[in-house]
Order: C-alpha cells, then sequence, then structure tokens
C-alpha cells in the first residue's frame, strides 16, 4: 500500500510539469532565442522564459500567452529599453532586473510604462526584480501636481483584476539632474465598466524610491496589504521646488460615486520623507473617494515628511492609525503630521452638496502612537470636519510640537480623547471644538496652554447660512485630566459669543454650553488654572494648586454662568472674577488646604500627583457636584475604594 501511494505521488509530480499544448520547456535568452520577444513567440502556456546578461530590446514586447514565467539564468539577467505589454494571464517576473534606460541613458520614447499588465491579464506575479527609469506621461514639469496626475509613467502599471502579488522587488527613478515628474513606482489602475476594481492585492519587502508617488491607486480596489516596504522620495534640487510626491496615493477620480477603495492594511512599512523643504510631501496621502476598513499599523515615518506624513480626506468608515512612529517635521505654517477630514464638498463640482449624509467618516482610531516633533513642526494628529461619530484618540504621545498636539476641530466629533500624553506644545496640548465629546485621563506638560475649547468653522461646510448654531462647542465632558506647568493656562474656553463671515455678512453663534470640568488635577500654570465662559458650566472634584488663580471668569464677572460648582480642592490659587450668589468668595464645599501630592507642590509627571494618605483631597469628592453622597477623591488620582454613602457607584464611574 505505501508503495501505491508513492507510485502515485510520482505520477503527480510528473503530471504537473505539463501544460495543456505538451511538456513545460526554458526558452533561454540568448542560448535558444537572439530577441525575448522570440522567445515569447514560441512559448507555450506554462513555460519560462530565461534570460542571461544583458538584454538591449528596445519597442514592446508583448505578452499573450498564459502562465508565462520571466527569470534569469546562470547571470542574473538584465533587460534595457524595452516596454512588456502583458495581455496573458497569469504572468510572472521573477528575478529580473528591467531598466527602462538604454545603455546611453535615453529613456523610451513610445511608451511610458515599462511593465504593463492589460486587463484580461488576470493574476499577476513580480517577486526579486528590480525595475527602474520609467518615462512619465502627463503633467510634466516643474508645476507637477500629484493630485491632477491621473497618467504616470510607471514601473509597473496594473490594469487588470488581480490577484497581484509583487514581493522582495526594488523600484526606482535614477535621480539625474534633469529628471521627470510624474513617475510612480506601482500602479493600480484597473477601470472595468462595473464591479469592485482590482482585488487581493499584496505589496511585500519592497524598496521604492520615486519622484511623484511610490504606489498609487487610481480606481476602486479591495483587499490591498502593503507590508514590510522601505518608501523614499530623493531629495529634490531647487530646480524643482513646487513638485509634489507622496509615498503611497489613494487618489480614485471623484466623478465615480459609486466606487470604493475598501479592506487596506499597511503595516510594518518605513517611510522617509525628502530633506529638501521646497518639496511638497507625504506619507499616506488619500483624496476625496470613498474608502472603508483601512488600517496603518507598526510603520514609521521618518526622518521627515515636509507636509504632512498622514493625509486622508475620504468619506466612509473604519480607519485605524494604530502603533506608528511618526517624526513629523511639516515645516509650513498650519501644517500637521496627521490630518482627517472629509472634504465639505467633492472638489467643489458639487457632486455631493454641502451637508449631505453622505460626507461622513464614522468609526476612527488613532491609537497609540508616538509623534516626536521638532522647532518647525505644526500639529501633531488633526480630525477634522465631518467625523461624526466613533472616533477615539488614545493612548497617543505626542513631544515637542510647535502648534496643537492633538486638535479635533469642526463638529460634529461625538469623539473620546483619553490617556494621551502630551509635553512642551507650543500652542494647545488639545484644542478642541464639537459636541458631545469626552477628553479624559490624559496628562498634558508644559504647554502654552493645556486645554483649548472653542467654537468651530461648522460643521459639514455649513459657513454658507446662518446663524451657524453648530459653530458651538456644547456637552464636553473634560475629566482626569493632569495638567502641570502650562505657560499660559490649564484649560481655557476661548468660544465667543458671535462673529462675522467674510464677505457674506452673515452671522454666527459659537458661545460653549454645557462644558463639563470634572476631576481634573491643574498645577502652577503660568495664567489661570481654569479659565473658563459659556452657559450651563459644571465645575466640581478638580484639584487646583498655584497660578494666578484656580478658576476665572474669561470674559469678566458674570460672563460664565454655572449650573454647578464646588467640591474644589483650592490651594494658593483662588477664584478670579466670578460672581457667587451673595458675593461669597468660593463655594461652600470647596476645600482650601495643601494637597499633600507625592510630587510636593510643584508635580512634573502623573505619578507626582497621587495624593498621599493624609491628603485633604481623598474621599472629599462628590459624585454628582450637587450632593456628597458618594465621597471620591479629589482630582485626577483615586486613592483607594471609593466611600459607599448611598448613591449607585454606577452614578460616580461616568466620570472615571
Amino acid at each position: 500500500m505505501r508503495r501505491g501511494i508513492l507510485r502515485l505521488g510520482g505520477w503527480a509530480a510528473v503530471l504537473l510539469t505539463l501544460s495543456p499544448g505538451g511538456w513545460c520547456a526554458d526558452r533561454n535568452v540568448p542560448g535558444d532565442y537572439a530577441t525575448i520577444q522570440a522567445a515569447v513567440n514560441a512559448a507555450q502556456a506554462g513555460d519560462r522564459i530565461v534570460i542571461s546578461g544583458q538584454r538591449v530590446e528596445p519597442g514592446q514586447i508583448t505578452v499573450s500567452v498564459d502562465n508565462l514565467t520571466f527569470t534569469s539564468g546562470a547571470t542574473r539577467g538584465e533587460v534595457r529599453a524595452a516596454h512588456f505589454w502583458i495581455i496573458g494571464s497569469g504572468v510572472t517576473f521573477r528575478d529580473l532586473d528591467i531598466n527602462g534606460k538604454n545603455l546611453t541613458g535615453g529613456r523610451p520614447t513610445d511608451a511610458s510604462d515599462i511593465v504593463a499588465f492589460g486587463p484580461l491579464a488576470g493574476a499577476a506575479v513580480i517577486e526579486g526584480c528590480s525595475i527602474s527609469n520609467p518615462t512619465p506621461s502627463d503633467n510634466i514639469g516643474n508645476t507637477g501636481d500629484l493630485y491632477g496626475q491621473t497618467n504616470p509613467g510607471t514601473c509597473v502599471d496594473f490594469r487588470n483584476a488581480g490577484p497581484i502579488t509583487v514581493r522582495n522587488c526594488y523600484f526606482i527613478n535614477d535621480e539625474e539632474p534633469i529628471a521627470p515628474y510624474n513617475e510612480v513606482g506601482l500602479h493600480f489602475d484597473y477601470a472595468p465598466v462595473a464591479g469592485q476594481g482590482a482585488a487581493g492585492i499584496l505589496v511585500e519587502n519592497c524598496r521604492f524610491k520615486s519622484t511623484n508617488s511610490n504606489i498609487r491607486f487610481s480606481y476602486r480596489a479591495q483587499d490591498i496589504v502593503i507590508r514590510g516596504c522601505d518608501f523614499t522620495h530623493p531629495d529634490i534640487d531647487n530646480a524643482r521646488d513646487s513638485f509634489s510626491a507622496v509615498a503611497v496615493s489613494f487618489n480614485m477620480s471623484v466623478s465615480d460615486l459609486e466606487g470604493v477603495i475598501r479592506d487596506v492594511l499597511i503595516e510594518n512599512c518605513v517611510f522617509n520623507g525628502p530633506n529638501d523643504p521646497g518639496q511638497i510631501a507625504g506619507g499616506i496621502y488619500a483624496s476625496e473617494q470613498e474608502m472603508h476598513n483601512v488600517v496603518f499599523r507598526n510603520n514609521r515615518v521618518t526622518p521627515s515628511m515636509v507636509r504632512r506624513s498622514f493625509t486622508y480626506w475620504p468619506r466612509g468608515s473604519g480607519l485605524v492609525i494604530e502603533n506608528n512612529l511618526f517624526e513629523a517635521r511639516p515645516t509650513a505654517a498650519n501644517e500637521t503630521a496627521i490630518w482627517l477630514r472629509v472634504q465639505s464638498t467633492i472638489a467643489g463640482s458639487n457632486l455631493i452638496p454641502k451637508g449631505d449624509p453622505r460626507l461622513t467618516m464614522r468609526d476612527c482610531m488613532v491609537l497609540n502612537n508616538t509623534f516626536l516633533c521638532d522647532s518647525v513642526a505644526s500639529d501633531g494628529p488633526r480630525i477634522d470636519e465631518n467625523y461624526v461619530e466613533g472616533v477615539l484618540v488614545e493612548g497617543n504621545a505626542v513631544l515637542d510640537a510647535v502648534g496643537t498636539g492633538i486638535r479635533l476641530i469642526n463638529p460634529p466629533h461625538a469623539a473620546i480623547v483619553r490617556g494621551n500624553q502630551v509635553e512642551r506644545s507650543g500652542g494647545s496640548g488639545i484644542w478642541l471644538a464639537g459636541k458631545n465629546t469626552t477628553v479624559a485621563g490624559n496628562v498634558l506638560v508644559d504647554c502654552q496652554n493645556g486645554i483649548v475649547v472653542r467654537e468651530s468653522a461648522g460643521a459639514y461646510g455649513s459657513d454658507t447660512t446662518g446663524p451657524q448654531l453648530d459653530r458651538a462647542s456644547s456637552g464636553i465632558l473634560l475629566s482626569r485630566n493632569i495638567v502641570l506647568g502650562s505657560i499660559a493656562n490649564g484649560m481655557i474656553d476661548t468660544s465667543v459669543d458671535s462673529g462675522a463671515l467674510g464677505g457674506g455678512g452673515l452671522t454666527w453663534t459659537g458661545r460653549s454650553t454645557a462644558i463639563r470640568y470634572v476631576n481634573n488635577t491643574v498645577i502652577n500654570s503660568g495664567s489661570y488654572n481654569l479659565s473658563l465662559r459659556g452657559d450651563g458650566l459644571e465645575v466640581y472634584n478638580n484639584l487646583l494648586v498655584g497660578g494666578q488663580g484656580g478658576v476665572a471668569d474669561y470674559q469678566g464677572p458674570g460672563n460664565a454662568n454655572f449650573a454647578r460648582l464646588g467640591f474644589n480642592l483650592i490651594y494658593q490659587s483662588p477664584y478670579r472674577m466670578i460672581s457667587f450668589p451673595g458675593g461669597a468668595g468660593m463655594a461652600a464645599t470647596d476645600v482650601s488646604a495643601f494637597p499633600l501630592l507625592a510630587g510636593g507642590a510643584s508635580p512634573f509627571n502623573a505619578a507626582g500627583v497621587v495624593p498621599l494618605p493624609s491628603s485633604p483631597a481623598i474621599d472629599a469628592g462628590s459624585a454628582n457636584g450637587v450632593d456628597p453622597d458618594y465621597l471620591t477623591d479629589i482630582g485626577a488620582v483615586e486613592v483607594g475604594a471609593v466611600t459607599d454613602t448611598s448613591v449607585p457607584l454606577a452614578g460616580w464611574d461616568r466620570y472615571r
């Protein structure tokens, strides 16, 4: 029985060598055929074209045979000046060098793609190859713009539906004094009459160095994995300062309103930006199409991205940016490491008008990333208009941003911002405007202002109608945050009552309402620890030490309107410009005592704000800010169990 199994296995091995037209064969160039095209013409399905040494074969090589493999012989093959047009299915390129230049440095004059898979090519595999120096197509020149270049020159152009595997390859433009601009490493632009475009795309362990996009998606696609790749943009000389470049671009036509890019994973990659400050460059760029289920994790963006490391403007759902290192150094004003937004219209063409519910992004998570900025950086992560629900910004570290550490601007958001560490931000540690957002458990050290609440520019681009009530922040909870050593204010509400739109004469209302400040610890702000305004404020269980004032009315006595105020521990940090009923100097339930913290009166980290066992902050607060039914610790840190007096624990947990 055992011998029978072995015999069957042997026949199976023989059968695997057969193709429908006969035996598989190696077609050797130059051994058997003078040219690659001649070998292809003689080949049958399942054959190999084996290329040895350098082959200069100008013009187009047409491949119509299915399941054909191009590979190297004993001497690694190098193909010069040729470009491949693949119309057969299941074609593989393995362990070859393909260079668009001829031996004197000239590039092809009859095609811009070195390897192009036609719409009927089906599956494609490229492994272990080096492909370089395509000729650009449209938008060539110093005014080249990434966003308008739809027909680039490419190392490989995929017009086929897939599946597509690209592994262990190098795609490069050899930079030269006058190099073409519009060059892309891999271009995916399968455009069927119907359907969801290419599917099953794997790009793994590849290196890129292209002057425009390393990888570009110009049409609908799905099931995309980009893993373990190294993306590099060459330094661009001063003659090309206006040029745009990006590592991975999703830039589908905005007129394809039914098209979707979905299920994208980009992980364990390195993105190296240019060092030329004149180049406008980025790591990831996604324009105004619809996208779903995109994950960007465990990547390193370094050493510089002159503009934005990650620009994401589509509508859709399911974006995760997780466990990445951003050494983000944008030089332009108001730029940012990550900029997430949904455009208020699609390309200004009213294909989707302002206010349309399709212009939203849902379920976005920015988790456990590290942002290392420097003296020329602006913002860390920025979440902008029309992110409407399911927004979570958690566990990130933002260091040395000249602008804002974390920015959520333009409602609605309904976001959760928690457990982040922001240090030495030249502007705000956290800057937000929106509806029903929770900012909890964050640590902000040595920022200009710790947390800023303000009015927004308006949701859904509604800046064309008055009175813009959506510009007012409301329902924001600020809880358990630690704000230490702010140069100006620990927390400040800068919203204003109203304003006027330039040129339109329309007014808007931005005054905040129902902002809650609960169980925060704010110490030694250069100005006020809490500088407040707005209506229906709730301020309780906060530990406020030092500074020019514990709680101050930002606009003067009587402007801030309090719904609840009390159970705050205030030490060397009095109320300023607050109008109390009957002229009282502070709320009757407040505590005025030295807080006895682990770090003394000037703690410099989160561990320093832990109350010592004898601290008057322990069991001195209230769960609801009105009745001392459930005794909690005042401030951001709870020591031991909560004292149960009558109120169910859930009544206190909502703030924890």
